[in-house]
């Protein structure tokens, strides 16, 4: 069945079957299309982050594959396989009875425009069991859910269903409220506990634009607080800036822009942004600039392992401030986002790590070599 796939060369980006390709023989975690593409990889001037230095770091990371693409789910064996692709993923909403309906419909559709039309639907979640669940408040737990299999019996829900897959993005930020502030800013952890009022920035925004609804099961899960939510990025629809959606003990605001480039915004008490690829846009340098001024926690997600390391290399020192350690997310997608030139796999939310400012020099970080930056929670 593998000998369908096809991958593309990360060289030249060819598209080559899967049984015809050249594999590096030290990771094993790059694909190219011939010997010449693969023998050009051994020049860090020709092939960005493929040194030998960075070799081995991507042979360490495909070690932990199997772990972070574990879910206790019945069909994510399936939805995390190396064949699982677009088509792949039409069919398995279509089985599960939900392709392009309700906010399904942007699990299959590219939209550039986020947040134009915006209209909030009345049966967001389509599955009949879950869509009642989750228009209730969640009963006090004697511990807060960590991860899916806990967060699962909470709610009731049963171990095949599928609706994580749009819960990820707020059961993401609930996870960073509930257990990542008070390890990685501890000193801001009565300045939480005493609010009945989180400001909260999601930044970066593009999918999450399209698929408000979602965040009102944040509220939901932690119904002794109320939540203003300020969306921001430049791929949201100009006809929707400055919107204000309200929700459950929740108000949500688009703007259009980049971080850095939005007037008027008050300090928040929290930051976040959902697969923010930093290394990939310029403009996260003058936003990281701008957050340095009012110093809030702040968190970013990535897709995989080798996302965080192009970032640390890539902002760590700037004006004093660097990134953290990362932390596999509990709470990532169980939807393997498709890589043809990488054999690392990809989750939307997958990766979570936060900016560590000047003052908190004292939290030391460990040489990034080390294999400890790959921790796992379960």
């Amino acid at each position: 069945m593998s000998k369908l796939r096809r991958i593309s060369c990360c060289v030249c980006n060819c598209k080559v079957r899967f049984d015809h390709r050249f594999n590096c023989s030290g990771c094993k975690a790059v694909n190219f299309c011939s010997e010449l593409c693969l023998s050009r990889a051994s020049d860090p001037n020709d092939v960005e982050y493929h040194s030998p230095t960075w070799c081995s770091k991507l042979e360490r990371i495909l070690l932990t594959s199997p772990e972070f693409i574990s879910f206790p789910f019945s069909w994510s064996f399936e939805t995390t396989s190396d064949m699982f692709d677009d088509i792949a993923y039409a069919k398995f909403l279509k089985k599960h009875g939900v392709l392009d309906q309700g906010l399904w419909k942007f699990e299959t559709r590219n939209r550039a425009d986020r947040g134009k039309d915006l209209h909030p639907f009345e049966d967001p979640y389509v599955l009949p069991v879950e869509s009642v669940i989750l228009r209730d408040d969640v009963k006090t737990a004697s511990t807060p859910p960590m991860n899916w299999k806990e967060y699962y019996g909470v709610r009731g829900f049963s171990i095949d269903s599928p609706i994580c897959i749009l819960l990820q993005w707020p059961l993401t930020l609930y996870y960073v409220i509930s257990h990542r502030v008070p390890i990685d800013y501890p000193d801001l952890v009565k300045n939480f506990a005493d609010k009945s009022k989180l400001s909260i920035h999601i930044v970066g925004v593009e999918k999450e634009a399209n698929i408000l609804q979602v965040y009102e099961e944040l509220s939901r899960l932690l119904p002794h607080l109320t939540f203003d939510l300020t969306f921001i990025g430049p791929s949201i629809s100009s006809a929707a800036d400055g919107k204000i959606f309200r929700f459950v003990r929740m108000t949500i605001t688009l703007r259009k822009g980049s971080y850095h480039q939005i007037s008027g915004l008050t300090d928040p008490d929290l930051v976040l942004g959902h697969n923010a690829g930093l290394p990939a846009y310029i403009t996260w340098l003058k936003t990281i600039a701008h957050l340095e001024i009012s110093r809030p926690p702040v968190f970013f997600t990535e897709y995989c392992w080798p996302a965080v390391e192009y970032t640390r290399d890539r902002f760590d020192g700037m004006n004093g401030t660097r990134i953290s350690d990362g932390t596999t997310n509990p709470f990532r997608s169980p939807i393997r986002v498709s890589c043809p030139e990488s054999e690392i796999p990809r989750l939307s939310n997958g990766i979570l790590f936060h900016l560590v400012y000047r003052s908190d020099d004292h939290l030391e970080l460990e040489p990034i070599s080390s294999t400890s930056r790959i921790e796992t929670v379960d």
